[in-house]
C-alpha cells in the first residue's frame, strides 16, 4: 500500500492536535494543583505573617502570591491565551498596599489562568512542510 505526502500530513496534524489539547488538558490540571497549595500556604498565616518580610530583603509571602499572580498572568495568560494581560512586574515585590487575604486570593484566582482551559489557547499556524 502507498500513502503520498497529503495522507502523511493529515495524520500529522490530526496528532498533533490531540496532543496539544492532551498537553493543555495537563498543565491546567497541574497549574490548579499548584494554585490549591499556593492558596493553602497563604490560609496558613495570619494576616499580619502575610506581608512580613522575613528579612530585609526578602519577599513576603503576600508579596509572592502577588508575583505568581503577574507571572502565571503574563506567560500564560498573555503569551498563550492571548489575553492582553499588561503586567508591572516591580509592583509585584514593591506595593505598599496590604490587602486583606481575601482579595489577595480573589486576584489571584480571579486575574489569573486557572478559568481556562483548551478553548482558552490561541492556535499556533504550523509551518509548511519543505
Amino acid at each position: 500500500m502507498t500513502h503520498n505526502r497529503e495522507d502523511f500530513g493529515m495524520t500529522d496534524l490530526v496528532a498533533s492536535t490531540e496532543l496539544s489539547e492532551l498537553t493543555t488538558i495537563e498543565f491546567t490540571r497541574y497549574f490548579r494543583h499548584l494554585a490549591s497549595r499556593v492558596k493553602r500556604a497563604a490560609r496558613s498565616v495570619t494576616e499580619e505573617q502575610l506581608w512580613l518580610r522575613p528579612f530585609p530583603f526578602g519577599n513576603s509571602i503576600g508579596h509572592l502570591v502577588l508575583h505568581l499572580t503577574g507571572n502565571l498572568n503574563h506567560y500564560i495568560g498573555a503569551l498563550v491565551a492571548g489575553t492582553g494581560y499588561n503586567r508591572h512586574r516591580e509592583r509585584e515585590f514593591t506595593d505598599p498596599v496590604r490587602c486583606s487575604l481575601d482579595e489577595l486570593l480573589t486576584g489571584f484566582n480571579g486575574r489569573s489562568i486557572w478559568s481556562f482551559g483548551p478553548s482558552n489557547v490561541r492556535t499556533v499556524p504550523r509551518s509548511p512542510s519543505r
